[in-house]
């Protein structure tokens, strides 16, 4: 299995995800990952085994993922300031 151990995972269908994404979309600029209030959520992962990797307590947005109860690239709500995913590199914070 690609990516480890599905253990934890949250998975549904595609028809589902407006279950638990703000705005799921195929095409780059028209998606919004973050997950809608209380969605996507499950037991607090172990971070552990990550504690030597860089900003392994951060969300791809650079936000702490806090409790590590919310599945997903995101640890909450985007605030409008996150970065698109697009087909150029994201930039680095300052």
């Amino acid at each position: 299995m690609f990516g480890g151990p599905a253990a934890g995972n949250l998975c549904d269908t595609t028809a589902s995800a407006r279950k638990y994404l703000v705005r799921p979309a195929l095409e780059l600029g028209k998606f919004d990952l973050h997950p809608r209030a209380g969605a996507c959520k499950g037991a607090a992962a172990d971070l552990h085994a990550f504690r030597e990797d860089a900003d392994f307590d951060r969300d791809f947005d650079g936000n702490p993922k806090e409790d590590g109860t919310t599945r997903g690239a995101y640890a909450g709500g985007g605030t409008g300031s996150a970065w698109r995913v697009e087909r150029a590199l994201k930039p680095l914070p300052e």
